[in-house]
């Protein structure tokens, strides 16, 4: 959650992107970052799990 608030926040300082495609930007970026984080915390459990 506080990954996703992070590049919503800080959507504007995108240098490469303004407006709609910084948000977008931001977005798939959050999304993917989120998806590692994801199945790493999920790796690392189920091998203490197992």
């Amino acid at each position: 959650m506080g990954l996703c608030a992070y590049h919503g926040f800080n959507a504007h300082r995108n240098k490469s992107a303004t407006g709609a495609r910084a948000v977008s930007a931001s977005t798939t970026r959050a999304v993917v970052q989120s998806s590692i984080i994801v199945l790493a915390a999920d790796y690392v459990i189920t091998s203490f799990l197992i």
